[in-house]
C-alpha cells in the first residue's frame, strides 16, 4: 500500500512559460520523483497512479480510499500552482548521484564521465559519485542519468487532495 502524504510540482527552469516540470511526492519513506519532463508526459504516470488508487493500492494520507477521480482532480489542482526552480532549492537539499555500472556502453560512460568532471561531482566510493545541487546546477535536474534525492530543509505546507469526488468527463 502506497500512502501519499504530500505532493509538489516545480519548474525545471527560470522560464515561466516553459512547462518542463519536476513532480515530487512525499510518502512515509520521504520525498521522491514521480515524473520529470514536459507537463503532458506527467499525465501518464498520474493516470497509472490513479489506477493504483482505484484498485486500493494507493491512497492519500488520512483517507480510507482514494478514487481515481479524486486522484486526478488533485493533480489538476496541483498543476495550477507550479512552484519555481528557486523554490525547489529553498524547500529541499537536492543531491544528485551517479553510479557507473560496468555494463554501460562507451557512449554512456563518456557522457557520465563528462558530467562528473564538468560539474565537480565527488567520488564517494568505487564507481559512485555525488553532488549537492544548488540553483546554479539546476540544468542537471533535466539529466536522466542522475538519481536525485530530496531532503526538506524547511517545512513544506501540505497540499491537500481534492475535497469531493468528481465524475471524470469523457467529452
Amino acid at each position: 500500500m502506497i500512502i501519499e502524504k504530500n505532493r509538489k510540482v516545480y519548474q525545471l527552469s527560470d522560464n515561466v512559460n516553459e512547462k518542463n516540470l519536476l513532480l515530487l511526492i512525499e510518502t512515509f519513506s520521504g520525498w521522491e520523483t514521480v515524473a520529470k519532463g514536459w507537463a503532458y508526459n506527467h499525465w501518464g504516470k498520474i493516470g497509472e497512479r490513479g489506477g493504483l488508487a482505484e484498485a486500493g493500492e494507493l491512497r492519500f494520507e488520512g483517507k480510507l480510499k482514494t478514487s481515481i477521480e479524486t486522484y486526478i482532480e488533485t493533480y489538476r489542482m496541483l498543476f495550477r500552482t507550479i512552484s519555481t526552480i528557486r523554490e525547489l532549492f529553498e524547500d529541499f537539499q537536492v543531491k544528485a548521484s551517479i553510479y557507473m555500472k560496468e555494463d554501460l556502453s562507451m557512449y554512456r560512460i563518456n557522457h557520465l564521465q563528462k558530467l562528473i568532471e564538468d560539474n565537480s561531482f565527488q567520488i564517494i566510493s568505487n564507481n559512485f559519485y555525488e553532488k549537492i545541487l544548488t540553483v546554479n546546477d539546476s540544468h542537471l535536474l533535466k539529466e536522466n542519468d542522475l538519481t536525485l534525492s530530496f531532503k526538506p530543509i524547511r517545512e513544506i505546507p501540505i497540499i491537500r487532495p481534492a475535497l469531493q469526488e468528481v465524475q471524470l468527463e469523457i467529452f
